[in-house]
């Protein structure tokens, strides 16, 4: 007898199956491009007798038996094993949901829950007809998807009061609706106050998924009920930050880079799944975006890397969004966090939001504005737009220090003469005109205040264009509010 879940495409599903065969194979070895395992039973004579073959391939997972009771009864034992990580009794005797569980099936009776998928069936035959499974494309017996089920698909039926066109659903097999209960024991999540923000993955076979869980097995081996990775960023709230909070974790708690980088690398034009839920009547779906490229990120996190004279190693990127938050009255916001995430995400240009947030923050009455004082470094966020230029934007070095030559200049003169006004006037250039003039005006005021090669003005004007004056403009700027900070204790510019 074999049973087959088939990859199907659907990253809810497919991870479902990967968890399915983490919970079977206990030891496994390569044959080919498959994992095989054996799943053994406690015989006579103290020997271990071989019941089932499993196999992991990159477009199924295969349980094969010689009797057919074997396969179920082993299901049967996995859900046994899972109903006790996921349901708790109350001094009532009554189940319920425990922990991330309570997440995703508040709603669902337990005592129905843990069946297999023949079971399941037999339990609600009035919901179950043969019909193809839109999932793994098998014909099986199917029902109507529900949240239970995929918490992320929306269907038609809930729409067809107002498009009456929109007659059909979505139907799902009682083998796919089987592994979807293992989904949860391989999300990456925090939660707090009614609220859950958890991540995963895709992959185009189901093999690299499954290594990549491997490299970052160790996250789950230290896990509670609130959450299975360490926080590297304080005050985390919204999913793109909160992703990039896990980036920055798994590369500080990963052991061995090198494996992760190339599990990572196979995975380079799959994509990351976040999405942040609260608990109502059932998961309300309050965000969900999707993260391209995941190699790209992690290795742009990585070469942000540096080493100070003594040794010492930072991280430029983590060191910039530990700061990227404005204390406010009832906390921190960190909105300009998440869209700087955003934005190193789908590569966009941060430089506009880095100078913006550092001009409204840091030249506030106090020493470091509305800045968190902890760990307010300029000498991070001058490596890190450096690396960030370099890497994507494509400038060259040459023109990055052309920028930072006269955002000096301008920082200086504004300390010199009292005058942050400079600096705001900078950032009310509208177009490159505006900022030509600004610049000309700071030439022919301040001449005999400034000590910069005549060369390299002109060499910005001749780099600088309607094409580029922005990214020109919010560099030079935030060279000059670092440089105008430069003396103030706080901020540890150039102080590694």
């Amino acid at each position: 007898m074999e049973i087959i879940f088939k990859r199907t495409g659907d990253f809810w599903i497919d991870l479902g199956i990967i968890s399915l065969w983490t919970r079977l194979a206990s030891q496994a070895s390569k044959r080919g491009s498959s994992y095989v395992t054996q799943v053994k039973r406690h015989g006579r004579y103290g020997k271990d007798i071989p019941v089932l073959k499993v196999i992991l391939s990159p477009d199924q997972l295969s349980l094969i038996a010689e009797k057919e009771n074997a396969i179920v009864e082993e299901l049967d034992k996995t859900c046994v094993k899972l109903c006790n990580d996921y349901i708790r009794k109350a001094s009532t005797g009554r189940n319920w949901w425990w922990g991330i569980s309570n997440f995703f099936f508040k709603n669902t009776k337990p005592e129905s829950f843990f069946k297999n998928p023949e079971d399941m069936v037999k339990e609600q035959k009035g919901k179950w007809s043969k019909e193809t499974c839109n999932f793994c494309g098998l014909e099986r017996m199917v029902k109507d998807l529900g949240t239970t089920e995929h918490p992320l698909v929306v269907t038609s039926k809930k729409f067809q009061s107002f498009y009456s066109e929109l007659s059909t659903s979505v139907k799902i097999c009682n083998y796919c609706t089987f592994v979807t209960k293992f989904v949860p024991t391989k999300l990456f999540f925090n939660t707090g106050r009614n609220a859950i923000l958890a991540m995963m993955f895709e992959s185009s076979d189901l093999i690299t998924l499954n290594n990549l869980y491997i490299e970052l097995s160790r996250l789950f081996a230290e896990a509670n009920e609130y959450g299975n990775f360490p926080n590297v960023l304080s005050w985390t709230q919204y999913p793109a930050e909160t992703f990039m909070n896990f980036l920055c974790a798994i590369k500080i708690e990963t052991t061995n880079s090198n494996i992760l980088k190339n599990t990572l690398e196979k995975l380079e034009n799959s994509k990351a799944h976040v999405i942040k839920g609260t608990l109502g009547q059932g998961l309300i779906i309050a965000n969900y975006i999707i993260i391209p490229n995941l190699f790209k990120t992690y290795n742009f996190i990585e070469h942000c890397d540096w080493k100070s004279k003594s040794g010492k190693k930072y991280n430029a990127l983590i060191n910039t969004l530990k700061f990227l938050m404005v204390k406010t009255s009832t906390g921190m916001d960190t909105i300009k966090r998440e869209e700087f995430c955003h934005r190193i995400f789908y590569s966009y240009d941060v430089t506009n939001l880095l100078f913006e947030f550092l001009i409204d923050n840091s030249l506030g009455k106090s020493q470091t504005g509305n800045l968190p004082s902890a760990g307010f470094s300029g000498f991070n966020i001058e490596v890190f737009i450096t690396k960030y230029e370099k890497i994507l934007a494509y400038m060259n070095q040459y023109q990055i220090d052309i920028s930072k030559e006269i955002g000096a200049m301008i920082g200086d003169l504004a300390k010199k003469t009292g005058k942050k006004s400079l600096l705001y006037s900078l950032r009310s250039a509208r177009n490159l005109n505006d900022l030509l003039a600004f610049i000309n005006e700071i030439l022919n005021s301040y001449l005999d205040m400034i000590i910069l090669d005549r060369n390299h003005i002109d060499g910005l004007l001749k780099a600088i264009d309607n094409s580029n004056w922005s990214t020109y403009k919010s560099l030079i700027g935030i060279h000059a509010v670092l440089s105008f900070l430069e003396n103030n204790e706080l901020v540890e510019v150039k102080s590694r």
